[in-house]
């Protein structure tokens, strides 16, 4: 979180891999696992995307997804996030429409509040000033109540295309639930997925 600018081996902006297109191609690979599951338990399984409330202090630059032409830790964060809640109500939209898998997966985006965990190890006051992170932050195990509560609350049952902060349903920012934008974004998603998903079959664009 907040890294310095990187690229991976598979040439993408660290964040936009780690926080985004790697919970998109597992959420690909584990729809058959999903559905039969739900099938199995006679419930819904669920996809809970942890994502930030750094979303609601971006935009999303379309043209500019991996921040190749201007960089901060901040905004590519932000950005990468943003992308999160965006693919949640796509997805959950996407499910909703098929009902083949429709039936079987809800999927959710929240914001855990800010907890005191190893993710603020490039945050320079942090380090510095421990004790004033400490008083201002969550516990970790206080960050996960509403991570909990996504994933096993049965007033959720059933319930999908929602963000969650502080165990309640809230709304995200005005950009993240604009349908062309999610459209878009759906589109450059698995286009830059495509090495990895030409193998199998993969139903989310066909």
């Amino acid at each position: 979180m907040f890294a310095p600018k990187k690229f991976t081996d598979d040439g993408f902006e660290s964040h936009f891999q780690v926080n985004y297109l790697g919970h998109c191609l597992l959420v690909w690979a584990l729809m058959p696992v999903m559905a039969a599951s739900a099938q199995r338990c006679g419930q819904r399984s669920r996809v809970v995307n942890v994502s930030s409330s750094t979303h609601y202090a971006r935009d999303l630059c379309l043209n500019d997804l991996q921040s190749e032409e201007i960089y901060s830790p901040f905004h590519s964060y932000a950005q990468s996030k943003l992308c999160q809640i965006m693919f949640t109500f796509s997805l959950n939209h996407w499910f909703a429409t098929h009902q083949q898998y429709g039936q079987y997966v809800s999927v959710n985006a929240l914001h855990p509040g800010v907890a005191l965990t190893e993710l603020y190890t490039n945050v320079w006051w942090v380090k510095i000033v421990p004790s004033l992170a400490r008083a201002l932050f969550r516990t970790s195990k206080e960050g996960a109540e509403t991570i909990l509560y996504a994933t096993l609350s049965s007033q959720l049952e059933g319930i999908g295309g929602k963000y969650l902060e502080d165990c309640a349903i809230i709304r995200s920012s005005g950009f993240s639930i604009n349908r062309q934008f999610q459209d878009q974004l759906w589109l450059k998603t698995w286009s830059a997925l495509k090495d990895w998903t030409k193998d199998l079959p993969n139903p989310l664009v066909d």
